[in-house]
C-alpha cells in the first residue's frame, strides 16, 4: 500500500509541475511584452512633449494675431483721448480739473502698455546680451518692491550666495522679470506674513527663487497660472500679464520657470537660466547647427 501511495503522490504532483513548466515558459513572453513597453515610452513622451509645444505655440500665434489687431485699433483712438487730454491741461487752471485729466493720461497710457505687453507676451522681441551678475539685478528686483512690502505689512528676507552667479542676458528683461516674482509674492502674502528670495546654481543653471507665505494654487489654478489675464488664481497673485511675462522672458534667454505649491508649505516660483559659460556654449553650437533652439514652455509642480 505505501508503494501505491508514493505512485499516487507523484501522479498528483505532475500536473502542477505541468502548470509550472507552462509559467516558466510564459516568462519569456512577458519579459518581451515589458521591454517593448519600455521601448515605445520614451518615444510617446518625447510626442506629447512635441504636441504639448505645437499647442502653446498656436495658442501664442492666435495671441500675436489678436494683440496685433487690438494694438491697430485701439492705439488711434487712444493716441487723440491722449492728446486732446493734455491740450486741455496747457489751460486749465482749476486743480480738480487738472487731475482729473492727468489721470486721464495716465490710463490711456496704461492702455497703451498693456497692449505692448501682450505683443511680448505672444512675440517676443530681440534682446541685447550682455554679461550680468544675477546678484546685482535681485538687489536692485528687491529695492523696487520694498515700498509695497512694507505698504501691505510684508516682512521681506534674501539669501544669496558668497560668489556671484553671472549670466548672459538682457538686464533690463532679467530685472523685470525678477521684479514681478517678487511683487507677485508680496501681493499674494497676508499682511504680517513674508517673503523671501534665495539665489543658488548648480554646474549649468543659476537658480532665482523666490518663496511666500501667501495662499498657493489649486490643479485647476496650476494649469492656467502662466495664461495671459486668467481670472481663476488665488486671490492677488499672478494678475494680468505679470506671469506671463516672466515665462517669455525666461523663454528668450534659454531658461525655465518653474512653480510649486503644496498645502501647508510655502509657495515657490524658480527662475532658471543657463550659466554664462553653457549659454555660449548652446551658442556657439546653435549656430553651427543652424537654429536657435527649442522654445521652453512654463512648468508648474506639486511637490
Amino acid at each position: 500500500m505505501r508503494p501505491l501511495a508514493r505512485d499516487g503522490i507523484m501522479a498528483s504532483r505532475n500536473p502542477s509541475l505541468a502548470g509550472a513548466d507552462e509559467g516558466s515558459a510564459s516568462l519569456p513572453q512577458q519579459q518581451t511584452i515589458e521591454a517593448i513597453l519600455n521601448n515605445l515610452r520614451a518615444p510617446l513622451l518625447t510626442l506629447l512633449k512635441q504636441e504639448e509645444a505645437r499647442f502653446v505655440d498656436r495658442k501664442l500665434a492666435s495671441l500675436a494675431e489678436l494683440a496685433a489687431g487690438a494694438a491697430h485699433e485701439i492705439n488711434t483712438p487712444l493716441a487723440v483721448i491722449v492728446g486732446e487730454a493734455q491740450h486741455l491741461l496747457k489751460n486749465e487752471a482749476v486743480p480738480e480739473r487738472r487731475h482729473s485729466l492727468l489721470k486721464i493720461v495716465a490710463k490711456a497710457k496704461q492702455i497703451h502698455q498693456l497692449l505692448r505687453d501682450l505683443l511680448f507676451v505672444a512675440k517676443g522681441r530681440k534682446s541685447r546680451l550682455s554679461s550680468i551678475p544675477l546678484n546685482t539685478l535681485a538687489a536692485k528686483a528687491w529695492a523696487e518692491v520694498e515700498s509695497l512690502a512694507r505698504m501691505r505689512k510684508v516682512r521681506l528676507k534674501r539669501r544669496s550666495p558668497v560668489q556671484p552667479l553671472t549670466v548672459q542676458g538682457d538686464r533690463t528683461l532679467l530685472q523685470e522679470a525678477m521684479t514681478e516674482l517678487l511683487r507677485n509674492a508680496v501681493q499674494a502674502a497676508p499682511p504680517g506674513g513674508w517673503v523671501t528670495y534665495r539665489i543658488t546654481s548648480d554646474s549649468t543653471y543659476a537658480v532665482f527663487a523666490v518663496l511666500d507665505s501667501g495662499r498657493g494654487f489649486t490643479e485647476e489654478q496650476r494649469e492656467h497660472l502662466f495664461d495671459p489675464f486668467y481670472s481663476g488664481r488665488s486671490a492677488g497673485r499672478g494678475k494680468g500679464l505679470g506671469l506671463a511675462k516672466v515665462w517669455r522672458i525666461a523663454q528668450l534667454h534659454d531658461g525655465t520657470i518653474h512653480a510649486f505649491s503644496e498645502p501647508g508649505l510655502p509657495t515657490r516660483f524658480e527662475l532658471r537660466f543657463p550659466l554664462e559659460r553653457r549659454r555660449r556654449s548652446r551658442g556657439s553650437s546653435a549656430a553651427r547647427n543652424g537654429h536657435a533652439g527649442v522654445a521652453n514652455h512654463p512648468v508648474t509642480q506639486r511637490r
